[in-house]
């Protein structure tokens, strides 16, 4: 009689190390295209992760970002979210629910798309700096809530932001 317990504790260690190994880790410096997947989900950024000139970081749909508190994602490459509608979100978010991560800095990153995204509990929701050139990022049809800042920007910088929900934050869009 004592095997369907053993049976029992097997099946609860193998659907507990399924579940562990399923996240990634991450920080440091990304300096090569790398596609952040539904298998990887979700991906903790432990410290601060750039994303370097010439690479591209895409974000498949329905994956989760959460980042540890103070740790940012800057980005000088690209960043492309591919989720191509809502209900099939993109989630940034903190990894613990009482603490902030300092959210996604757009530092000269032409071209980057971020749309149909959740980006919550982060000290700047997106912030967009030092765009010269004629591509712009495009922050498209997301919801930004529960920031310090949902969107901020210097004045000397252009982007698109379309159709965003930017809800119960301190400030929503802050040009400076």
């Amino acid at each position: 009689m004592t095997v369907m317990p053993n049976k029992i504790y097997l099946y609860l260690i193998i659907y507990c190390f399924q579940y562990l190994s399923a996240q990634t880790e991450v920080s440091g410096t990304l300096n090569s295209d790398t596609t952040w997947t539904n298998t990887g989900s979700p991906y903790i950024i432990i410290d601060d992760y750039s994303i370097m000139p010439g690479s591209i970081l895409t974000i498949e749909q329905n994956v989760t970002i959460q980042s540890y508190n103070d740790v940012q994602i800057r980005v000088m490459g690209k960043i492309f979210t591919e989720s191509s509608s809502v209900g099939q979100n993109i989630l940034f978010d903190s990894f613990n629910d009482n603490e902030t991560w300092q959210g996604i800095f757009l530092d000269e990153s032409q071209e980057s798309t971020i749309q149909n995204c959740i980006i919550k509990n982060a000290e700047i929701g997106i912030n967009v700096v030092d765009f010269g050139g004629n591509q712009f990022p495009v922050i498209n049809n997301n919801i930004i809530t529960h920031c310090g800042y949902g969107i901020k920007s210097d004045d000397d910088s252009n982007f698109d932001i379309l159709s965003n929900i930017i809800i119960n934050n301190t400030t929503g869009i802050y040009v400076y």
